[in-house]
């Protein structure tokens, strides 16, 4: 299949996932035919890699997976696939932290693959972060923190422009580092501008041969912006936040709850569904 095998990159949550955070039936056939077709398919998220594997064992998925919106990239199939570990020095956080003030912030999460910290118990943040398996450290951030990490997400005490700034101007006085909030929610979270979904992306396309014309990448938030720029065909969602949607080159038809995807990729590969 030279130069006819497309790299199909796909968010997890309000993507490749229904609102009750399932792959259909029919999304997950049409996407196992088109791994057996050549196609390689790669799961992009911000979550960790113990929730990416989930669903990567549902669909038979053997191509790397790109987890912290590309700060770990790792392939268990490929030995000779570099794997990719980014991680935020831990003064560089605490030093983050105490100047937007502990006062301002309702939560912290950083993490490793093998801990977490947190302030306190987060039913939303545990949705994406699975905690199953891992060390978890409670409290105040200055004394339990002790190696760098793969993220620093924060909740706000609220979502006043007086306070994003403040997050801004604490976090872009560290070359390279921007932080991004998540659309209609409290928190933010910190991020290397050189490291995205969309430099994960270009990596693995180098790995497979693959040319950029034959790169595609669906989303629906704020994190898929770079890669929705970078691919040949980046994809929004019907389902979308409009700070995702401005980025992309296309609106997918139908939504996250109506196999929207498939339907796309069906057009753009000329595979029935």
């Amino acid at each position: 299949m030279k130069n006819k095998r497309y790299l199909i990159a796909l968010d997890l949550d309000g993507t490749l996932l229904t609102d009750e955070k399932t792959i259909s039936e029919k999304t997950l056939a049409y996407l196992k035919k088109l791994d057996h077709l050549g196609h390689v398919i790669v799961l992009a998220s911000g979550r960790p890699l113990r929730s990416l594997k989930h669903y990567a064992n549902q669909l038979d998925l053997h191509s790397p997976l790109i987890t912290y919106n590309g700060s770990y990239v790792v392939s268990e199939h490929h030995n000779d696939y570099p794997t990719k570990v980014i991680l935020f020095p831990e003064e560089e956080i605490k030093t983050i932290i105490a100047e937007i003030g502990l006062e301002n912030l309702d939560n912290i999460m950083c993490e490793t693959p093998e801990h977490i910290w947190l302030l306190r118990e987060d039913e939303d943040l545990n949705s994406f972060f699975w905690h199953d398996g891992l060390e978890i450290y409670y409290g105040d951030i200055f004394s339990t923190l002790h190696e760098p990490a793969m993220t620093l997400i924060m909740k706000l005490k609220n979502r006043s422009k007086e306070l994003q700034e403040k997050v801004k101007k604490a976090i872009q006085k560290f070359p390279n580092h921007q932080v991004r909030f998540w659309w209609d929610s409290d928190y933010a979270e910190m991020f290397y501008c050189d490291v995205t979904k969309a430099h994960a992306l270009a990596e693995i396309a180098d790995f497979y041969h693959i040319p950029h014309q034959n790169t595609i990448a669906f989303g629906d938030a704020e994190n898929d912006a770079q890669m929705l720029t970078w691919a040949a065909h980046g994809i929004a969602m019907k389902n979308a936040n409009p700070n995702c949607r401005v980025h992309a080159r296309f609106i997918s038809c139908l939504d996250n709850n109506h196999d929207g995807i498939i339907y796309e990729l069906s057009k753009i590969l000329k595979v029935p569904l």
